[in-house]
């Protein structure tokens, strides 16, 4: 009888659950936060007939789909597989954020342009501050940076190389001996990193989009993605202490 079965990977998923629903409130409260201004900003987006909001309708709506996809990953213990969701919703949201600033490549994309993400970071650091539609937007270069040493890090653990495999091992009590562990295992540091990055991201992005396509969304929702960031942000050094 096979050793992995799903009704044994279940009962080694519970205490994986417990301890996120235990130790990481913090992680539970900003993806809570994450999908109720994601369903705002989606349910502001839809039904509008112009090809741009639409473009950004289906990516943010992409996003939070990865999103809420890393934390059920996390909640079971996944965390290469979070990182892998983490990463997509970050490259969703990147593309999202490049469309905006430049809503002339809509047709493209609409069209079948597939945009790298290295070509979309690049493109997004030569647009530090833009115009859309009569509203002002900036981004500093410090967050550029961060979302480019974010998603290298999310890469790193995704990729087969071996210091991915960190993530899926941890070691045993005799010397040079490792457990991997089929079916993941609860790691604090890296549930609260993959959760933070993509608060961060989702912070900078979403309102982008809201303030080009739905202002008034965006004047009432404000304070709400600023609470995501800072939450993000703090989540984050919580990780590195």
């Amino acid at each position: 009888m096979s050793k992995y079965t799903i009704p044994k990977l279940r009962k080694h998923w519970a205490p994986n659950a417990a301890a996120f629903q235990r130790r990481e409130t913090e992680c539970r409260t900003l993806f809570a936060h994450l999908a109720e201004c994601g369903s705002l900003a989606i349910e502001a987006l839809a039904g509008k007939k112009e090809l741009e909001p639409n473009c950004a309708f289906l990516l943010l709506s992409k996003s939070l789909n990865h999103a809420l996809s890393a934390q059920l990953l996390l909640e079971h213990g996944m965390m290469v597989d979070a990182a892998l969701c983490a990463r997509n919703a970050i490259e969703a949201m990147l593309l999202l954020e490049l469309l905006v600033k430049q809503p002339d490549l809509c047709q493209q994309w609409s069209k079948g342009k597939e945009f790298k993400p290295a070509d979309v970071r690049q493109r997004l650091e030569k647009l530090p501050r833009v115009e859309v539609r009569d509203i002002i937007i900036e981004t500093s270069p410090n967050e550029h940076d961060d979302a480019r040493f974010v998603y290298g890090w999310l890469s790193r653990i995704t990729h087969a190389n071996l210091e991915s495999l960190n993530y899926s091992t941890s070691r045993a009590s005799a010397a040079n001996d490792f457990v991997i562990h089929i079916g993941g295992a609860h790691s604090p540091p890296t549930t609260r990193i993959v959760a933070a990055s993509i608060g961060r991201v989702f912070a900078r992005t979403v309102p982008c989009a809201l303030g080009a396509y739905a202002t008034s969304v965006l004047e009432e929702s404000a304070r709400d993605f600023e609470r995501i960031g800072s939450a993000a942000t703090a989540l984050a050094k919580k990780a590195n202490a």
